[in-house]
Protein backbone atom coordinates (compact mmCIF):
# COMPACT_ATOMS: atom_id res chain seq x y z
CA UNK A 1 0.00 0.00 0.00
CA UNK A 2 1.92 3.15 -1.11
CA UNK A 3 -1.18 5.07 -1.64
CA UNK A 4 -0.84 8.38 -0.29
CA UNK A 5 -4.08 7.64 1.15
CA UNK A 6 -3.88 5.73 4.28
CA UNK A 7 -6.21 2.29 4.19
CA UNK A 8 -6.25 2.78 0.27
CA UNK A 9 -5.38 0.24 -2.05
CA UNK A 10 -2.43 0.71 -4.07
CA UNK A 11 -2.47 2.29 -7.81
CA UNK A 12 -1.09 0.97 -11.04
CA UNK A 13 0.97 3.93 -10.48
CA UNK A 14 2.24 3.33 -6.91
CA UNK A 15 3.39 -0.13 -8.18
CA UNK A 16 4.85 1.21 -11.38
CA UNK A 17 6.75 3.27 -8.72
CA UNK A 18 7.60 0.84 -6.76
CA UNK A 19 8.63 -1.35 -9.38
CA UNK A 20 11.03 1.20 -10.22
CA UNK A 21 12.61 1.88 -6.87
CA UNK A 22 13.29 -1.90 -6.86
CA UNK A 23 14.74 -2.16 -10.52
CA UNK A 24 16.98 0.50 -9.14
CA UNK A 25 18.04 -0.76 -6.26
CA UNK A 26 18.47 -4.72 -8.36
CA UNK A 27 21.05 -2.52 -10.52
CA UNK A 28 22.80 -0.98 -7.81
CA UNK A 29 23.31 -4.12 -5.68
CA UNK A 30 24.69 -5.74 -9.45
CA UNK A 31 27.18 -3.16 -9.54
CA UNK A 32 27.96 -3.26 -5.66
CA UNK A 33 27.93 -7.37 -6.38
CA UNK A 34 30.44 -6.81 -9.65
CA UNK A 35 33.01 -4.49 -7.86
CA UNK A 36 33.14 -6.92 -5.45
CA UNK A 37 33.75 -9.91 -7.97
CA UNK A 38 36.24 -7.44 -9.80
CA UNK A 39 38.07 -7.01 -6.10
CA UNK A 40 38.03 -10.87 -5.61
CA UNK A 41 39.13 -11.18 -8.62
CA UNK A 42 42.04 -9.06 -8.43
CA UNK A 43 42.83 -10.39 -5.45
CA UNK A 44 43.14 -13.59 -6.48
CA UNK A 45 45.31 -12.87 -8.90
CA UNK A 46 48.08 -11.19 -7.06
CA UNK A 47 47.60 -14.39 -4.79
CA UNK A 48 48.16 -16.70 -7.32
CA UNK A 49 51.13 -14.63 -8.94
CA UNK A 50 53.12 -14.39 -5.18
CA UNK A 51 52.18 -18.21 -4.72
CA UNK A 52 53.89 -19.17 -8.62
CA UNK A 53 56.81 -16.66 -7.35
CA UNK A 54 57.05 -18.63 -3.59
CA UNK A 55 57.26 -21.83 -5.96
CA UNK A 56 59.94 -20.66 -7.57
CA UNK A 57 61.72 -19.45 -4.48
CA UNK A 58 61.25 -22.88 -3.00
CA UNK A 59 62.32 -24.90 -5.89
CA UNK A 60 65.58 -22.91 -6.17
CA UNK A 61 66.44 -23.49 -2.79
CA UNK A 62 65.44 -27.61 -2.93
CA UNK A 63 68.28 -26.93 -5.83
CA UNK A 64 70.39 -25.38 -3.47
CA UNK A 65 70.18 -27.81 -0.19
CA UNK A 66 70.40 -31.07 -2.71
CA UNK A 67 73.60 -29.42 -4.37
CA UNK A 68 74.93 -28.44 -0.77
CA UNK A 69 74.12 -31.42 0.79
CA UNK A 70 75.78 -33.56 -2.04
CA UNK A 71 78.85 -31.59 -1.28
CA UNK A 72 78.75 -32.41 2.12
CA UNK A 73 78.23 -36.01 1.68
CA UNK A 74 81.21 -36.03 -0.52
CA UNK A 75 83.55 -34.11 1.97
CA UNK A 76 82.37 -35.96 4.57
CA UNK A 77 83.09 -39.15 2.28
CA UNK A 78 86.86 -38.56 1.85
CA UNK A 79 86.77 -37.10 5.34
CA UNK A 80 85.98 -40.85 5.97
CA UNK A 81 88.31 -42.07 3.55
CA UNK A 82 91.50 -40.08 5.31
CA UNK A 83 90.08 -41.16 8.51
CA UNK A 84 90.30 -44.96 7.86
CA UNK A 85 93.87 -44.63 5.72
CA UNK A 86 95.18 -42.18 9.02
CA UNK A 87 93.82 -45.35 11.54
CA UNK A 88 95.73 -48.19 9.23
CA UNK A 89 98.86 -46.03 9.45
CA UNK A 90 98.92 -45.86 13.10
CA UNK A 91 98.08 -49.37 13.67
CA UNK A 92 100.99 -50.17 11.39
CA UNK A 93 103.18 -47.51 12.93
CA UNK A 94 102.52 -48.94 16.27
CA UNK A 95 102.95 -53.05 15.09
CA UNK A 96 106.21 -51.42 13.88
CA UNK A 97 106.91 -49.44 16.56
CA UNK A 98 106.15 -52.21 18.87
CA UNK A 99 108.85 -54.95 16.80
CA UNK A 100 111.46 -52.00 16.38
CA UNK A 101 110.95 -52.06 20.64
CA UNK A 102 111.55 -55.73 21.03
CA UNK A 103 114.28 -55.58 18.30
CA UNK A 104 116.12 -52.68 20.30
CA UNK A 105 115.49 -54.46 23.78
CA UNK A 106 117.03 -57.87 22.53
CA UNK A 107 120.16 -55.86 21.04
CA UNK A 108 120.46 -53.86 24.88
CA UNK A 109 120.31 -57.53 26.47
CA UNK A 110 123.43 -58.50 24.11
CA UNK A 111 125.05 -55.09 25.10
CA UNK A 112 125.11 -55.60 27.97
CA UNK A 113 126.48 -58.95 28.09
CA UNK A 114 129.22 -57.93 25.96
CA UNK A 115 130.27 -55.10 27.89
CA UNK A 116 129.74 -56.94 31.08
CA UNK A 117 132.49 -59.57 30.06
CA UNK A 118 136.19 -58.67 30.36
Amino acid sequence: MLSDDAGQPATRADIHKLDSRVDGLDKKLDAVAQRLDDKIDEGLKRVAIEVIKTNDRIDGLEAAISTHTSTILAAMENYTKTAEINNRDIVLHGHVLTEHSAALQGHEKRLTTLEAKP
